[in-house]
Parts: structure tokens; C-alpha cells; sequence
């Protein structure tokens, strides 16, 4: 008798990666509902691919079997033991000669009677039949009942043709009680006690209805009595006890920012009924299954104890809000994803959307990187999966994964899963509530209070870094949009994050394996092109880039130009200016003007913008009218159009607005005749800022200047004066807004009342031009007669972290035009010494200018014109 051996994947799967799979037998099966189809299985192979419920279901109905996990193609693991195994080696034990073969095929036999390989096997008949009848009243509609009718289906076929025709009979029996019961129900819910009463007793003395069938309606009665006498007693308030937690960036109960503990518990359930078939369903649809887990550091928690019987759907709200209470006032975990959610399994069964929970879970448990560690796992049952159900399976793959993303942190990790009854865990209670906060009808309020939404209970548009968590493996660099989302984040993340190990282990693949390293190099160099970054982020994302660069040795000549392009880039944003950097990429552009000629044109508009941030307005035109040689057919057109609107930056910053109206036009012009109409129409948003800010300065009259306000901003100031007071959208043409009504305050006086009196909708930001934005806000405001909104938006200005020298002249500006307004003691700034420091280290700033502003005197139009000799053109 040949050996069994079930691969758990396609049969293309099986052939790339086991080519000689027909020397072992092998078969392939890739749906669980055919697992039936085999009788034993001696040996199963579970793939990269292989979803989690399809290998649980394989071992359940083969738990004897031996059980081999591939890590990748080349590398396989003992799923007993965890340790690696040759497994063509393994594979030749299950072949044997042929009369070997029959000389074992008795003891073989005799193993499988004493010790069955499915739990049902043991079952005496009429267990196995009120099993079927049970299991088919539950209702068909869940696969997983559907597996395992048929599973016993077949148990019962096995035994003898009598008892399959009643197993078929309890089938039937089954489908019935469960159209019943909702019979049932219908009414009850109608609450006519009388129809109720007549139809019920009606079915009681059917002589033809089996008494299972009686039975299982007087059990259905008897549950919807108990739950009604307890809503009796519910007194409904509109108020909700929950206390909202205060928080700035992460909830009390986000997991991976508790404290660093070596024994935590992890107790799971859910709620909801829909975990098959969610795709259509609302977020916010109280069907839609959802998966929640209550994490405990051992012994550091003190939650409340509740009774067995406890059941969130029937307890007073007044309890529910005192458990959320509790929870949210003690250091313990929430976290919860839904049915629908990216994380879960296309489909996903029951069990396989806790396998998924539980793999995240521990992954941001905030375990101490050395020493022992235990963590106790404990499921709610549903359905068939109850404290008889074997997770061994289930444990040996979450720690062979754990210890593939960080050996030393997980090697000694002792790992216990067991399904539990409900009320047989002192805080299956609690989870019990969360759940319900999360899906009950009548928990919204609830919900809204604890904040749990968004931060705790994950939706698919929610928890960004608990998604780069999830796609950690140990073997797969992150993707260049994870890794650039992680950067971002990381120096907001604990100590003790896997994170940070995980991104230290990608750092150091990224030298030996420059390829990654190049991907991520590209990604930045696409978000600055479209602009799409935070500047506070970009410090981050190239110190790290900086950190783990390949040796300089791997990296050629046009790649060392897109990194250090990408620094300039950075430094630009921050108003700093390196010249050794400078020098470099000069040399760099000279010689790849041949070879990268756009690249190198991109280049030399960033050494433009790090000139004018020092007032070096002269050098940044000589670097302009070089880069202009090269021909528009060689930089291509867009990066033509990008160096015209930057000379007429040049020629802005110099005052010859002229000149500079006229670069404009042309860039406009050039960029009209891209391919791209999204392209053409975002570049050309950016130069009309630019003219914008440029016919600002040259004080053109409202006549001439209103066709281009029309083209920025509408023919409605007073729609995009609502739109800029209460968002964070498009920054730099909020900027430029808030700088047309100082211009021009008559003929927008209509837009600026409406900015004005939704201050309290105002949003502020970090990175520039927030500081500009709060510096005209203040100006509004003092010349509206409100000098405490205007004190306010003076001193955030003035609070932004400055790094770069350009930010500092900024700041330094703005606290004397607070001081000129007359907010100086309620907006303290050391203006004496930060101009003795700047005039050392940015010597070309106008200085002189600064102390005609110091003497200005304080009315809107002179305290205008002198703003403009310190800062001009969009430096304002």
C-alpha cells in the first residue's frame, strides 16, 4: 500500500517548486472541500501561498500525519520541530519497495483504528447523527459548517450504507429545524404572544415532525424568552458614561506603545455574521464580521471581574460603558480588524480572520528583545472549533514565521493557543464589549467616545504602520511604498518595536544588495518630482537612505547624482545650503549632461533654489543661464519648462518683475505643449503661483491682477477663502491666498471675513510654508482688531522648528513685524541676539532692510514695502 503524501497548492505550484514530485507520489489539492477525498494522509507540504485555514482544516482531518513547511523553494522546515530538513530526504522515507510496503501495511492499520486521524472518527453513531443534525440547524450558509457536514457525511458512508441513508435523514431533519427557527423568530420579533403561542404549540403535535426537530424549537424559544427578560430590565439613556481618552498621536490601548512585558495574554472573538461574503458591505454595517483582541500584560493590568453568564448584546448600557471604562483606563491592548479588511484573506473563513489578527498581534507586541518570553493565546469557540481542536498545527507556523522575521527576539518565545467555552476566561467578557462597541446597533455613541475606530479597530483606510507590520517576513524586502510609509514613521516608534529591527535588517540587505536600495532611491526621486511628501519627512527618508547606502564603489556616476539630488532636494525644503554638496553635483552634471541630460537639467533648478535660500541671487542665475544652453530636445520639454519658470524665479527674487513676468509666459507656453494633460496642468498650477507672487510684489492694480487670481483660485474668493480656513490641502496656494488679501484688503475684505470667522476650523501643519501661512494669519487678524487670534498664529510661526538659515531670517522677521504690530510682550523672541547670529552666518541676508522694518512705522502699507526688501517674493 503506496504512501500519502498532499500538497496543499496547485499542481503548477507543485511542479516549480518540487520538479521530480511524481517520483513521491504526490498529489496536489488546492481546495479544502476535496480534502475529503482522501482516506489518510501520511505526509502534507504546505507552501508559501498556502492559506492558514486550508492547512488548519488539513490538520484537523490528518493530525497524525507528518507535516513539512516550506520557507522558500530551497529551504524546508520539520512542522514538529521547527528545525530545517533535507526534504527530498524526507520525501525518499515515504517510498519504499513494494513489498516492503505490504509488510507494513498491518501495523499501519492497526494504528489507524486505535488512534483515528479525525476527532468525528471516534464518535459513536448517534453522536455522528445528532452532530450532522446539530451542525445543518446552525445553518448551511458558512463553509465551515458546510465542511464539516460533509466530512461527517462521509464518515458515516464509510461505516455502512444504513447509517449514511440516516445521516442524510439528520441532514434533512437539519435544514428543516433551521427554516423553522427563523420561522419562529419572525414572529417572536412581531410580538403577538397569541399567533406565537398557536403557531408553536401547532408544531409541538405534529406527529410527523421529528422530536429533534421540537426539541430544537423549544431551545430556540426558550434562549429568545431569556434574552427578552433581560432587555426588560435595560433602562435606555441617551448618555453615554464612556470617558473620552486624551491623546495627541497614539490611543492608551495601542498595542505596540505599551510597556515592554515578557508575559502577556491574548484573548480573541468576534462579532458579526457575515465573514464569508463582506464585500459588499458597508464599513459601518452591523452584519460584517469583525475580529477583536484583548491583549493583558501579565500582572500589570487590573481589569474587573464579570460574571460567566456576561453577554455584551444583552447587558445595560450602563455596565458595557463601565467595562469600556476599565479598559481604557488600564495599560492593555486593543486591536481589531473586520472581515473586509485588506489584512483578512479574500474570502476569508472564520478561523483563518483570527489566524490573521493573531499573526499581527504578535507582531507588535512589545516584547522585550532578550530572555524568556510567554504569551497565552485564548479563542472564543464558534461552531465546531472548541477545546477539542488541535492548534498545534497553528502554533509551530506562527513561530517558525515570528522567528523568520527576528530569530533572537522569538527564538525564546514560548507560544500556548487554546479554544476556549465562553465565560471559561476571566476577560472573554471584556473582549465581549469591545466587540460589541465595535459592531452592536446600539454602541455607536459608545464607539465615538473610547476612539477605539481608526486607532484600535482597524479600517481598510486606517493603520498604515500596522499594515507594514503585517507584510513583514524576514525574506521579502518591503515594497518601495511600505518602505518609504516606514521611514516616515519610524522615529515616532518605541524602543522596543519590531520595526526598527525589521527596517536595521533591510538597512543591511540594502548594502550587499544595492538593487533594493536603488528602488527606494526611486521612489523618492517620483515623490519630489510630483511633489507628493511631507518636507519633515524628507530628513528621515534620505538619512536613512544616507545611513544604508550600498559603498560608494557599487554606486555609478548617475546614481550618486539621483541621491545627493535628492538631498539637495531636502536641504532646499529646510532653507539650508551645503556647498561642499554643491561643488559635487556641479561636477557630477558637467559630466552626465551627455548622458542624462533631464536628470542633470533637474539638478541644476535644485542648485538654483539652494542659491536663492542663501540670497546668492546672482549665482543662481549664472547656474540657470548655463543649464538654459542645454537644448529643449535634450532635457526634454517639461524640465525646459521647469528651468524657464525657474529663471523667472531668479529674476522675481532680483525685482525685475518684468523679466520675470516674461520667463513665466514662456514656461507656461512650454508647458501647454506636453503630452500629458495632467502633467502640462500641474506644472502649470505652480507657475501661476510663481506669477502670482511675482505681480504681488510689482503692485500691479486689482484690474490687471484679477484675470490671474481668477486662473489660481476661481471667480469666487469667498469658496476658496472657506476651503483654505478649514483644511490642510495645497499648502503653498493657501500661502499665496492669505498674501493676496494683505495686497489687496478693500476688494477682498468679502473672502477675508469669511477666513476670519472660521478661525476656529483653522489647521496648522509642520514644514514650510506653515510658518508663512501663521505669519499672515497674524497679520489678518491684528488689522481685523483681534490681537489675540493674531498673537496666537504670530507665536506658532514662531515656534516652527527652523532648521535650515533660511527659516531662521523668516522667523526672525516675523517676530519683528510682531513686535512692529504690537504683539512683542505676548510673542517673546530673542530678537537681538538671533540677528547678531544670523548676520555672521548669512551675511548676504538684507540686514539693512531689517532695521528700516525695526523703524517702519506701523501702517499696513509701509510695514508692506519694508516686509518686502527683507523677504521677497514668495519668501513672504
Amino acid at each position: 500500500m503506496s504512501k500519502t503524501i498532499i500538497a496543499l497548492s496547485t499542481a503548477e505550484q507543485l511542479a516549480s517548486t518540487i520538479p521530480d514530485w511524481q517520483q513521491y507520489n504526490i498529489q496536489s489539492e488546492n481546495v479544502p472541500d476535496h480534502l475529503s477525498r482522501f482516506q489518510t494522509a501520511d505526509c502534507i507540504l504546505c507552501f508559501p501561498d498556502t492559506p492558514a485555514s486550508f492547512l488548519v482544516a488539513a490538520w484537523k482531518r490528518f493530525p497524525q500525519s507528518r507535516l513539512f513547511i516550506a520557507q522558500d523553494p530551497q529551504q524546508w522546515l520539520d512542522g514538529q520541530t521547527r528545525q530545517p530538513i533535507d526534504l527530498k530526504h524526507a520525501l525518499s522515507s515515504f517510498v519504499q519497495p513494494e513489498k516492503k510496503q505490504q509488510d507494513a501495511a498491518s501495523p499501519s492499520t492497526k494504528k489507524q483504528t486505535n488512534q483515528p486521524n479525525n476527532p468525528s472518527e471516534g464518535m459513536k453513531d448517534g453522536a455522528l447523527l445528532f452532530e450532522i443534525f446539530k451542525i445543518t440547524s446552525w445553518g448551511l450558509d458558512s463553509k465551515d459548517n458546510q465542511e464539516k457536514v460533509k466530512e461527517l457525511l462521509y464518515l458515516a458512508a464509510q461505516r455502512s450504507k444504513e447509517l449514511a441513508s440516516r445521516a442524510q435523514q439528520c441532514k434533512k431533519q437539519g435544514e428543516r429545524a433551521r427554516l423553522l427557527a427563523q420561522e419562529l423568530e419572525t414572529l417572536f420579533k412581531k410580538g403577538d404572544q397569541t399567533v406565537l403561542k398557536a403557531w408553536f404549540d401547532e408544531q409541538q403535535a405534529l406527529p410527523n415532525l421529528s422530536q429533534r426537530i421540537k426539541d430544537h424549537l423549544s431551545i430556540t424559544l426558550s434562549k429568545l424568552n431569556k434574552r427578552k427578560d433581560k432587555k426588560k430590565n435595560f433602562v435606555h439613556t441617551q448618555d453615554c458614561a464612556v470617558q473620552t481618552p486624551q491623546f495627541s498621536k497614539h490611543h492608551p490601548n495601542s498595542l505596540r506603545h505599551l510597556p515592554v512585558n515578557a508575559d502577556w495574554e491574548i484573548v480573541i472573538d468576534e462579532t458579526g455574521k457575515e465573514f464569508e461574503h463582506a464585500e459588499s458591505l458597508s464599513i459601518n454595517d452591523h452584519s460584517l464580521g469583525r475580529y477583536v483582541a484583548l491583549v493583558i500584560p501579565k500582572g500589570k493590568a487590573k481589569l474587573d471581574k464579570l460574571p460567566e453568564t456576561f453577554h455584551a448584546s444583552e447587558e445595560k448600557p450602563e455596565l458595557l460603558d463601565k467595562v469600556i471604562n476599565n479598559i481604557l483606563s488600564q495599560p492593555v491592548g486593543v486591536l481589531g480588524i473586520t472581515a473586509k479588511d485588506p489584512l483578512s484573506f479574500n474570502r476569508p473563513r472564520w478561523f483563518s480572520g483570527v489566524y490573521r489578527l493573531l499573526q499581527l498581534t504578535l507582531r507588535l507586541l512589545p516584547l522585550p528583545n532578550e530572555g524568556d518570553k510567554k504569551v497565552s493565546v485564548f479563542i472564543e469557540q464558534r461552531g465546531d472549533f472548541n477545546s477539542a481542536t488541535d492548534l498545534q498545527i497553528l502554533k509551530h507556523l506562527l513561530q517558525s514565521e515570528l522567528q523568520s522575521i527576528d530569530e533572537t527576539r522569538f527564538s525564546q518565545l514560548t507560544l500556548s493557543l487554546e479554544i476556549v467555552p465562553k465565560g471559561k476566561h476571566p476577560y472573554l467578557a471584556h473582549v465581549d464589549a469591545l466587540a460589541h462597541c465595535w459592531g452592536g446597533s446600539s454602541a455607536k455613541k459608545r464607539l465615538t467616545n473610547a476612539k477605539f475606530k481608526g486607532h484600535c479597530f482597524l479600517t481598510p483606510e486606517s493603520g498604515e504602520l500596522e499594515r507594514i507590520y503585517a507584510a513583514l517576513d524576514g525574506k521579502t524586502a518591503l515594497s518601495p511604498q511600505e518602505w518609504f510609509k516606514a521611514v516616515c514613521c519610524l522615529s515616532d516608534e518605541p524602543e522596543h518595536s519590531l520595526l526598527r529591527e525589521a527596517m536595521q535588517q533591510l538597512g543591511s540587505r540594502c548594502k550587499t544588495q544595492p538593487e533594493i536600495w536603488q528602488n527606494y532611491l526611486q521612489t523618492v526621486r517620483l515623490c519630489l518630482n510630483e511633489k507628493d511628501y511631507r518636507p519633515q519627512d524628507l530628513d528621515e527618508i534620505l538619512g536613512w537612505l544616507q545611513t544604508y547606502a550600498p559603498a560608494e564603489n557599487k554606486l555609478p556616476p548617475l546614481l550618486q547624482l539621483r541621491f545627493q539630488a535628492a538631498r539637495l532636494a531636502a536641504d532646499n525644503h529646510q532653507g539650508r545650503m551645503r556647498m561642499e554638496a554643491v561643488q559635487n553635483l556641479l561636477d557630477l552634471g558637467n559630466a552626465l549632461k551627455h548622458e542624462a541630460a533631464p536628470e542633470v537639467a533637474q539638478v541644476y533648478n535644485r542648485l538654483a533654489v539652494a542659491a536663492t535660500n542663501i540670497y546668492e541671487f546672482d549665482y543662481a542665475k549664472q547656474i540657470l543661464e548655463h543649464a538654459l544652453t542645454l537644448s529643449e530636445m535634450a532635457v526634454g520639454r517639461q524640465q525646459y519648462g521647469r528651468l524657464q519658470s525657474g529663471m523667472g524665479q531668479v529674476y522675481a527674487f532680483l525685482g525685475e518683475h518684468q523679466t520675470a513676468a516674461s520667463f513665466f509666459d514662456q514656461a507656461i507656453e512650454t508647458f501647454k505643449k506636453l503630452s500629458d494633460p495632467a502633467a502640462a496642468q500641474k506644472d502649470i498650477c505652480q507657475t501661476s503661483l510663481y506669477q502670482l507672487h511675482n505681480a504681488l510684489d510689482a503692485g500691479e492694480e486689482w484690474e490687471n491682477i484679477q484675470p490671474l487670481v481668477a486662473s489660481v483660485f476661481g471667480n469666487d474668493l469667498d469658496k476658496a477663502a472657506k476651503k483654505f480656513s478649514i483644511g490642510l490641502d495645497d499648502r503653498f496656494t493657501h500661502h499665496t491666498l492669505l498674501r493676496l488679501f494683505a495686497a489687496y484688503p478693500q476688494q477682498t475684505a468679502s473672502a477675508q471675513k469669511t477666513y476670519l470667522n472660521n478661525e476656529a476650523g483653522w489647521q496648522s501643519d509642520a514644514g514650510h510654508p506653515w510658518q508663512l501661512i501663521q505669519l499672515w494669519r497674524g497679520w489678518l487678524a491684528h488689522f481685523a482688531g483681534n490681537d489675540y487670534i493674531a498673537s496666537e498664529a504670530f507665536n506658532l510661526a514662531l515656534n516652527e522648528e527652523s532648521d535650515g538659515l533660511t527659516l531662521k531670517w523668516i522667523a526672525l522677521v516675523t517676530a519683528v513685524l510682531a513686535e512692529k504690530l504690537g504683539l512683542g510682550k505676548s510673542c517673546p523672541y530673542p530678537i537681538a541676539a538671533e540677528a547678531a547670529s544670523l548676520q555672521a552666518r548669512l551675511p548676504q541676508a538684507p540686514h539693512a532692510a531689517l532695521q528700516a522694518l525695526q523703524q517702519s512705522e506701523a501702517e499696513a502699507e509701509k510695514l508692506l514695502a519694508a516686509l518686502k526688501a527683507c523677504l521677497p517674493f514668495n519668501f513672504k
